[in-house]
């Protein structure tokens, strides 16, 4: 209990440190004091790392345009601004060359919502957002340059597919996709007017998501080849070498249900065996063989006793011989 408590009143702190920066700069266009210069320093950090402010001038300050899009005067006390800050780890570009990393992409994710009962007046609020009505009579419109889709229960958002999220294993990029979405939720809610919590809590599933190794050694080679490879379990695709938009030559785990798992606990761990061990394949191919080879020899023996058997003037023999 005491733990919880330590916990709910630091996020109060970041909190209240956020809100304070955020005002101080709407109101007066300068950093607040408060605190240490060195905790100032790192939550002022964290926003402009974000993208969320910036240095206008001497000791003058000002919100960015994401900002301003993110938190507004009459907005700034209800947003959860905590949440508005996530790690530095999605990112536009390509990276660096000859260093293999996970790009996350492709992301679609289902946000459970409470029922909508009049779109019409729904519509009529967003018309400031360029919303259009579908032919399933869904609300889409474009937050941050993600597509959303506005239904009765659900909204369905489809990320921007210029955006990726780069990081060391696909748990990491699926981490920074749920702070992107988190924040769009944010801003969706200050859009519509009504929280989106459904019970207490806002619930989303990731529909689909790919993870990509970036500048796969194996994946080069063969798209160099032009040999197009997708190997599937039970009839259901998991891995593929892919060529994305002619930019990304990546080795991606594409089953929704467990390919961070298999990019984490399958890929990487044999990449990098592969890495250390070269001849790994090798010993691998040298292994099956010996052991198709045994097989080979335990079939024909067995043929050969059959043969015998079966050959053998004991029928007394063959008819009590049980298997």
């Amino acid at each position: 209990m005491r733990g919880q408590l330590n916990k709910t009143s630091k996020k109060r702190s970041k909190k209240v440190f956020y809100f304070t920066i955020i005002s101080s700069i709407i109101k007066n266009g300068a950093l607040p004091k408060i605190g240490t210069k060195q905790k100032l320093n790192y939550y002022v950090k964290q926003l402009k790392t974000n993208g969320l402010i910036q240095k206008k001038g001497y000791a003058t300050w000002e919100l960015t345009e994401l900002g301003k899009a993110y938190i507004n005067k009459k907005e700034v006390k209800k947003t959860n601004l905590d949440a508005l800050v996530q790690p530095n780890t999605f990112c536009y570009k390509r990276s660096k060359k000859n260093k293999e990393k996970i790009r996350g992409h492709g992301f679609m994710w289902r946000i459970k919502t409470p029922l909508v009962k009049n779109k019409s007046k729904l519509l009529k609020h967003l018309s400031k957002h360029n919303p259009t009505l579908t032919k399933t009579k869904t609300i889409k419109l474009f937050v941050f340059n993600h597509n959303v889709k506005i239904g009765s229960r659900s909204i369905i958002v489809n990320f921007n597919p210029d955006i990726y999220f780069e990081a060391n294993s696909a748990k990491e990029c699926f981490k920074a996709a749920v702070y992107e979405l988190k924040r769009l939720i944010i801003r969706l809610e200050n859009i519509l007017g009504y929280s989106l919590r459904v019970k207490g809590k806002h619930q989303f599933k990731a529909c689909k998501k790919h993870f990509g190794h970036l500048n796969n050694e194996i994946a080069k080679d063969l798209v160099k080849k032009k040999v197009c490879v997708s190997i599937k379990q039970n009839g259901k695709e998991w891995l593929v070498v892919d060529f994305s938009d002619k930019k990304f030559i990546e080795l991606e785990t594409t089953d929704n249900e467990r390919n961070i798992v298999d990019s984490d606990l399958t890929i990487t761990p044999f990449m990098n065996k592969l890495r250390s061990k070269p001849k790994v394949l090798d010993e691998m191919e040298a292994k099956i063989e010996r052991m198709e080879n045994l097989m080979l020899r335990q079939t024909n023996l067995i043929e050969a006793l059959t043969n015998k058997i079966n050959t053998s003037d004991n029928q007394n023999y063959i008819t009590n011989f049980k298997y």
